[in-house]
């Protein structure tokens, strides 16, 4: 019944009857939180319906659903695990999205060491994190850190997925637009990575 819940709730997303939608999702996560207890079913359950709430825009909710997914994902596995790693990336960018950017950032830093230590430094799910973080920091007006961020996310992919990769192509995009962004109209900064 949850499930369909959700399922239903998407429905009515996509179809912009927000209350319905709002309504459904809202008694969704209720039957999920009584059902399951502490366990990677109901972590990510709350992930999802967190993410939903999110494009709903409804923002506490959806931040109580991604920390409630945090906490039991930890309990679970511990910090040192991809579970908790791919929440705290979706997380950072929530907290992007909503303005909370030295809490994005923190999430960012979190997913990265995790996914360093599982998967080494120059693995492409850091690499994916990186430019997560790069991003949210050039739209904060941090071109510095947002443009280390982003470079290490372009040699990561560079190597890792090669050239002609689509991925490569999206980070060079957006390192085109942070040079935009920070005025360098005239040399080759902006041009050369578009």
């Amino acid at each position: 019944v949850a499930n369909t819940l959700y399922e239903i709730a998407t429905v009515h997303y996509n179809t912009d009857n927000t209350d319905l939608a709002i309504d459904c999702l809202t008694e969704s996560d209720r039957i999920w939180k009584v059902k399951l207890t502490s366990s990677e079913k109901l972590s990510t359950v709350l992930l999802h319906s967190a993410n939903l709430w999110k494009s709903l825009q409804a923002y506490e909710a959806a931040e109580k659903n991604f920390e409630q997914a945090l906490e039991c994902a930890i309990d679970l596995h511990g910090k040192d695990h991809e579970l908790v790693a791919s929440i705290f990336l979706r997380f950072g960018e929530f907290l992007h999205e909503i303005n909370q950017i030295q809490q994005a950032t923190f999430c960012f830093d979190e997913a990265i060491r995790v996914r360093t230590l599982l998967f080494g430094e120059n693995s492409p799910n850091v690499a994916q994190v990186e430019y997560s973080k790069g991003v949210a920091l050039l739209f904060h007006g941090d071109f510095e850190d947002a443009s280390n961020c982003l470079n290490r996310a372009l040699t990561i992919r560079q190597e890792a997925l090669g050239p002609q990769h689509e991925e490569v192509g999206n980070t060079l995009n957006t390192i085109g637009f942070l040079h935009l962004r920070m005025g360098n109209f005239s040399g080759d900064e902006a041009l050369d990575p578009l």
